[in-house]
């Protein structure tokens, strides 16, 4: 599945989109509409050792879970896009992301934010959230699969915490 954006009346609505094989070819259907879409420019750079305040990357990346990571990862990327915290709700004009709900809302309404190359809603997060290595998977196939969710998440992670993520996913394995 991914995420299709289409321009309505000069708007861009977001659509989970799920690709079937017929007869006749590939055909695509829309399982789930996901909200408006709003985008968003980076405004910092920071890297996650600065946004943590924490001395060693690789301890860090050692000692906590990937879920947690992750999640630092999503806050992280907020912050870099001018996201304020308050007490795990990272907030931007009328815009709210609830990182324990998983949810992406302007008012009450879901919205998906286009952040970097990929996506960020409730979906995307989740997706990343409960990323697992799938058995029998070569670590070239794991890695591959990893990038391509924190890409469609719109996370963009440094090359020393992709490795660290890496290791840590192929001693599960």
């Amino acid at each position: 599945m991914f995420i299709r954006i289409k321009r309505i009346k000069g708007g861009e609505y977001a659509y989970l989109v799920k690709n079937k094989w017929t007869s006749k070819g590939p055909r695509q259907k829309n399982i789930k509409y996901l909200g408006k879409c709003l985008t968003f420019q980076r405004t910092r750079d920071s890297n996650l050792t600065e946004f943590l305040r924490i001395k060693s990357l690789e301890q860090y990346i050692e000692k906590s879970s990937l879920s947690a990571i992750f999640d630092d990862l999503i806050r992280l990327e907020l912050f870099n896009h001018d996201f304020t915290n308050s007490s795990n709700k990272w907030v931007k004009e009328d815009i709210v992301v609830n990182l324990k709900s998983h949810f992406c809302l302007l008012g009450k309404k879901n919205i998906v934010l286009k952040l970097n190359e990929g996506f960020l809603c409730r979906q995307t997060m989740l997706k990343l959230l409960k990323f697992k290595p799938e058995e029998g998977l070569h670590e070239e196939e794991i890695a591959l699969k990893l990038a391509n969710t924190l890409l469609g998440t719109g996370l963009k992670v440094e090359k020393r915490v992709f490795v660290g993520l890496c290791n840590k996913l192929f001693k599960l394995i």
